[in-house]
Formats: structure tokens, sequence, C-alpha cells
């Protein structure tokens, strides 16, 4: 008899608890009934992070409209996502983000072509996310007069780590977000010659600014290099 079929959900997940990640893909495999269990048991999908990159990451193709509806057809309710893109997302991306509800995100080594497309894109994940991360992040074509006044609140946002990317972002789309426990700041190693004094105030005011708003914040991580150290606590 198929232990599926016996057990009950509490119990299977209990056991699938203690599972890797790779054991539980695995697991997935062995029959319809098993993939629809893992598909649908938040205790499996918790341990599953779907990974989207470019050829510069290690994959040989790019994402595509093929790989959309594999995704969403085989069942499984992703709940963690890392994206590697250096380039515009596709429609494709877009589809794949508006089609889950994502906990966790990271984004990495992207540019956003203009803010809207960067409010789009914290509009989409603001209601469910839960754990964070922008780093390299950036916006090709300012216009911020043009903008809308922002107010997400990331209800269930716990942890943010903002790493190497636009101040303008954490001061604008993170303004009214008061739930973050854990918050990790990184800066460049060194300053290079886009840093000047100007930018490093500029920067180091939107952490000051976000750090006196973070009332339930617990665990504080600062990466900093020399020049944004000694602007934040030597001045």
């Amino acid at each position: 008899s198929d232990i599926i079929e016996i057990l009950p959900k509490k119990v299977l997940d209990k056991i699938f608890s203690f599972l890797t990640a790779g054991d539980v893909l695995k697991c997935s495999l062995v029959n319809k009934k098993w993939q629809n269990f893992v598909a649908n048991s938040s205790v499996c999908m918790n341990k599953i992070t779907l990974i989207i990159c470019e050829p510069y990451s290690g994959m040989y193709r790019n994402f595509s409209s093929v790989d959309i509806p594999a995704l969403i057809k085989n069942g499984r309710k992703y709940q963690h996502i890392r994206i590697l893109i250096n380039k515009q997302m596709t429609h494709e991306h877009w589809l794949l983000i508006g089609s889950f509800k994502w906990r966790s995100v990271m984004l990495c080594h992207h540019s956003f072509l203009t803010e809207m497309e960067l409010i789009k894109f914290m509009g989409i994940i603001e209601p469910t996310i839960e754990d964070l991360e922008l780093k390299y992040i950036k916006i090709s074509q300012t216009s911020r007069q043009q903008i809308p006044e922002t107010s997400f609140k990331f209800p269930n946002l716990k942890t943010l780590k903002f790493s190497r990317s636009c101040s303008y972002i954490l001061n604008e789309m993170f303004k009214n977000v008061e739930t973050i426990v854990k918050l990790s700041l990184e800066t460049r190693e060194k300053s290079n010659h886009e840093d000047c004094d100007a930018i490093v105030t500029e920067r180091i005011e939107a952490f000051k600014t976000f750090l006196r708003k973070l009332t339930k914040l617990k665990r504080l991580n600062l990466r900093l290099n020399q020049a944004d150290y000694d602007k934040m606590f030597l001045n």
C-alpha cells in the first residue's frame, strides 16, 4: 500500500520535514499521488527554491515562454524564488512573478528600466513577501518627479537584505514598512569614482532615515566601506 494514501497529511508533513529539498523533489517523481502531495504541502514547498538565471550564471539558455507552462502545470505551489538577471525582464519573467504567492524573493544584478517598472515589481510581491534580498539593483532611467507617491507597507516583511543597490529604492519603496525584524545593509568594499561625497551622504542619510523607523528591529548587520562608515558614525 502507498503511505500517501494511508497516513494523515499532518503525519506525512512531519516525515517530509526531515528531508532535504533534493529528497523532496525525488519523492515528487515517484508517481502522480506523491507529486500532488508535494505540490500541495507547504512543508515540502517551503524547502524548494526556484532559481531563474541567465547564461552568465551557469545556465546555457535564457528563460523563455516554454518554461512558464511547465512550471505552472507541474502543480507545485512555489514560495521561494531567486532571480539573477542583468537584462530587462521579459513577459515570461513577469508572468512567473505574478503566478505564485512568493514568501521570499532574491533579485540580483538587475537594472529596472524606470521607476514605474520597479513599482510594478514591488506591487506584485508586496502582499505575501516575508524575506526579500535586493543585490546590485539600480534604475537605468530616472524621472523621479513624474512617478506617483508610493504607499507600500509590506505587511509580512520580516527580513530585508539590501546590498550595493540604489539608496533611492530603500528610501522610497520601504518608507512605510514597520515590520522588519532582521535588516542587512551592505555597500561596496571600496568606494569607486562614482562615489563622490554627495552620493555617500545621500546613501548614508537614506540608511539613517530608514533605521529610525524600524521599532521592531532585533538584528542589524552592517557591511560598510570606510567612507560610508566614517559618514555614518564619525561625522
